[in-house]
């Protein structure tokens, strides 16, 4: 993969913000107010692109830290396009996920017209994938001890136990994590968006702080109502 290939998602992010950006700051200018619609419709269309591509936005920063911890396993990779970047930068790195929604361990993410939650079990998961992902479930970590295990946005809006089933079955010396954490989200001071982030359920970051001691933070750009980073852990007894 080239690297302009390479540069497009980081690209893409800083063409949207700065047209966003100027938008909004020119209606701000004129009538000294933003119009909620059109705050909405940037949202809307920011979901879309983390959806086609990735939830988080891969830097060449971010991409170095990984490579340096290869080899990798990967779980709930979604799309591939970080597994593909850092292959291409020749990490040795395996990718798993399920092409489609299970209740299992991600849970119902619907909200129904009553406002209750309702399932999603089987739909797809997100777009057109890379050829590095192949099938397979949280159980498929238990065979790749020796490997870095990287997760990124397990649980759907703070929800779930796939995070945590992934976790539970690593015996493996370090953990690669990007998305949020409790004490660096929105969430504190946020209506609606959980204080403990949308990535990760508190019980897998209890989990995780209790066996593992953080080593490094990696900033990344964020869309907008997201802080996310990358963080490495390494276990507390690895030599």
């Amino acid at each position: 993969m080239a690297m302009a290939e390479e540069l497009a998602p980081l690209a893409r992010y800083r063409a949207k913000m700065g047209m966003w950006g100027g938008y909004l700051l020119a209606q701000w200018g004129v009538a000294r107010c933003v119009g909620i619609g059109d705050c909405n419709a940037m949202q809307s269309e920011a979901v879309s692109i983390r959806s086609a591509t990735s939830w988080s936005v891969p830097t060449h920063a971010a991409l170095a830290a990984l490579s340096a911890l290869s080899p990798l396993v990967e779980l709930g990779a979604g799309n591939g396009l970080w597994a593909a970047l850092l292959r291409s930068r020749g990490a040795d790195v395996l990718a798993f996920d399920t092409p489609r929604w299970s209740d299992l361990y991600r849970g119902p993410t619907k909200t129904s017209s009553a406002g209750g939650v309702t399932s999603a079990e089987g739909e797809p998961l997100m777009g057109e994938r890379h050829e590095c992902v192949e099938e397979g479930n949280p159980e498929e970590v238990s065979r790749h001890p020796d490997r870095t295990l990287v997760l990124m946005w397990p649980d759907y809006h703070g929800h779930g136990t796939y995070g945590l089933s992934c976790l539970q079955q690593y015996a493996g010396a370090r953990l690669a994590l990007v998305g949020e954490w409790r004490g660096r989200t929105f969430g504190a001071y946020t209506p609606g968006i959980p204080a403990t982030g949308q990535s990760f359920s508190l019980e897998f970051q209890q989990a995780v702080e209790a066996d593992f001691e953080l080593e490094q933070i990696i900033r990344l750009p964020n869309w907008p109502f997201y802080l996310d980073t990358l963080m490495v852990w390494r276990r507390r007894d690895a030599k």
